[in-house]
């Protein structure tokens, strides 16, 4: 029981830290609403070991539906932080998203060199 308390207690810390890296708003929208956004892990948790689990560095601040985008393999991010869209995600489903539908890049500063890691396992995983 103890672990799950330390797990769910880890988990608060990781969204709060990537709400502060990300200045509260997800890197996509720009959607601001705290209780609208995710601490979406790049590496899944299940994949994860006990330190990515809650390492920022395999972490991402995204609007819910960015999220399960994400989470789903409908979109990724290249090494530099170009966005990646999945063949799936029509332009119509990708616009409802609020996801961009011209060439869109994450800020460089999100980019470390920890994340950029996860996100070739995140490719990697889904083919993009």
């Amino acid at each position: 029981m103890s672990r799950l308390v330390d797990a769910r207690l880890g988990q608060g810390k990781f969204r709060d830290e990537l709400l502060i890296e990300f200045n509260g708003k997800c890197p996509v929208t720009g959607l601001a609403i705290p209780d609208l956004l995710r601490a979406s892990h790049i590496k899944a948790w299940t994949q994860a070991d006990n330190h990515e689990r809650l390492d920022r560095n395999n972490g991402l601040l995204l609007a819910a539906g960015v999220d399960a985008a994400f989470d789903k393999g409908y979109i990724a991010f290249s090494d530099n932080g170009e966005l990646l869209v999945s063949s799936r995600l029509s332009l119509f489903h990708r616009t409802a998203l609020g996801i961009p539908t011209g060439t869109y890049t994450l800020q460089r500063e999100f980019i470390t060199p920890q994340r950029r890691q996860h996100l070739e396992f995140h490719r990697a995983k889904y083919g993009l």
